[in-house]
């Protein structure tokens, strides 16, 4: 009961309070109230909503540098002098990673390097700067069966010690295993010498290109089975009518191909005949201990004006590809055979797939030079021609298939040097003319002899023949001279 007395005293005396401070009942302040977080009212008219900025996630944090090792050891080459060279530290895992110094030349026995690179496997390779024969690697010189590099393999901050280079080929002589190409393409590779071991056989003959001298020229044997394994030579300018060879190769097949040293129009290769009227080279094969003579190399062109078929690039790159040039029989379609023998009564073309025009063309005494032979048909207009080497000891021969007709054939000197040469001529109002051999049924005409005219009264008489029809020889009257 009095409980109750006391909640109802206080209830009014609460009453009484409230009506006298004329307001709301006022809340009472918690005893300890924490501050309430600062609000800004404030808003900028070009503000713009903002995302909430979040806070990174911690990342690992990249090293400063990549962790390195480094290789050293001694690069022997030559003796007593070790020539300048460049040496490479390419990954195992990634030929197109690499590291790399230059070398200077060294009078001493063997060279010092240091070869900083990033942890990792690596095959050493080196090429000599100014000699390209030169390869070297890292390999153990002594060891039984040697196949390749050594394998290295460098931790970070490892110095690993003689990792000495040596020679992976004895000079002009073999290869110990084949060198890459150097990553950045700076230096070819090793395939150059046959293997240490392999058997081998020689290749040699003579180089003709230029008459009276022979330019220095590279001449390569291609392999017929791989284009990237061949064996190279550099010859000398020479004087004479004919450059001697000799390459020593491994037993296996071969096309023979040369590129003058500074002619870059001049493309020679072997096909097998001397008047090169071949549609391609001839693929030679050379037997252990056998040495195969008389491999002799023509020019694949005369002089600029033609090509008889395609000479690719040199295996090393050093040339470029012959097909620069028209091949040789095609017709020049701004060319006009102004020409007339003064022939009469010429029969007309007999019906038929045509023949072989052969025989030799012949100065009047040794040497030969190189003679363009032209056949031609002055009533149809068919025509061809082919380019013939010259000859020291004698006449030259050629060989060209027409369709049937009635054809003149005569020959022009294509160095200048001599009289133009005719067949079948016979003397008509004082002058030498041309006669025509017909072309019929699959039936030819062989051993034909075009040579220069003999001499009369008013000194040499030169045969009346017709302009080629390719425009590059001029008509000839027959008049003394």
């Amino acid at each position: 009961m009095q409980k109750n007395i006391l909640l109802l005293v206080s209830a009014l005396i609460l009453t009484l309070l409230v009506a006298c401070s004329g307001g709301e009942p006022a809340e009472a302040e918690p005893a300890e109230a924490l501050p309430a977080p600062a609000v800004s009212t404030e808003v900028s008219a070009a503000a713009e909503p903002t995302a909430v900025e979040q806070v990174e996630a911690p990342t690992e944090t990249e090293p400063e540098g990549v962790a390195t090792g480094a290789i050293t050891g001694t690069m022997f080459n030559n003796w007593p002098g070790v020539v300048a060279a460049t040496i490479y530290a390419v990954s195992t895992e990634d030929a197109n990673t690499y590291f790399s110094i230059d070398t200077e030349d060294d009078m001493g026995g063997g060279v010092s390097y240091q070869l900083d690179v990033p942890a990792g496997s690596y095959y050493l390779y080196a090429y000599g700067i100014n000699h390209s024969e030169l390869n070297l690697s890292h390999f153990d010189p002594n060891a039984s069966d040697i196949t390749g590099p050594t394998m290295i393999s460098v931790s970070a901050g490892e110095t690993l010690a003689d990792i000495n280079i040596h020679p992976t080929s004895y000079p002009n002589d073999c290869r110990i295993f084949d060198i890459p190409a150097a990553p950045d393409g700076r230096y070819q590779p090793e395939t150059e010498l046959p293997m240490c071991g392999a058997e081998t056989g020689t290749i040699s003959g003579t180089i003709h290109n230029n008459w009276p001298g022979v330019v220095a020229a590279t001449i390569y044997a291609v392999s017929t089975d791989d284009s990237s394994v061949f064996f190279s030579l550099d010859t000398e300018d020479d004087p004479g009518g004919g450059t001697p060879y000799s390459l020593d190769v491994p037993v296996g097949s071969y096309l023979v191909f040369g590129y003058a040293i500074n002619d870059p129009k001049l493309n020679l290769s072997h096909n097998g005949l001397p008047e090169r009227g071949g549609d391609g080279p001839v693929a030679i094969t050379v037997a252990a201990g056998e040495t195969l003579s008389d491999i002799n190399l023509f020019p694949n062109g005369d002089y600029d004006e033609c090509r008889f078929f395609d000479i690719p690039a040199a295996p090393d790159g050093r040339y470029q590809p012959e097909n620069a040039l028209p091949v040789c029989g095609a017709t020049d379609a701004s060319a006009e055979n102004t020409a007339n023998t003064g022939l009469t009564n010429i029969p007309a073309i007999t019906a038929g797939p045509g023949g072989v025009i052969s025989g030799q063309v012949c100065s009047q005494a040794p040497p030969n030079p190189p003679y363009a032979v032209y056949v031609m048909d002055q009533s149809y207009g068919n025509w061809a021609f082919q380019l013939v080497n010259g000859n020291p000891d004698g006449c030259a021969a050629f060989s060209i298939s027409v369709p049937s007709g009635d054809y003149v054939v005569f020959a022009w000197p294509s160095n200048g040097s001599a009289m133009p040469a005719s067949a079948l001529t016979a003397t008509q109002g004082g002058k030498q003319v041309l006669y025509e051999v017909p072309v019929t049924n699959e039936a030819g005409v062989q051993d034909l002899v075009l040579s220069p005219p003999g001499n009369g009264d008013c000194g040499t008489l030169y045969v009346a023949i017709p302009q080629t029809p390719d425009a590059k020889y001029p008509a000839e009257s027959g008049d003394c001279r």
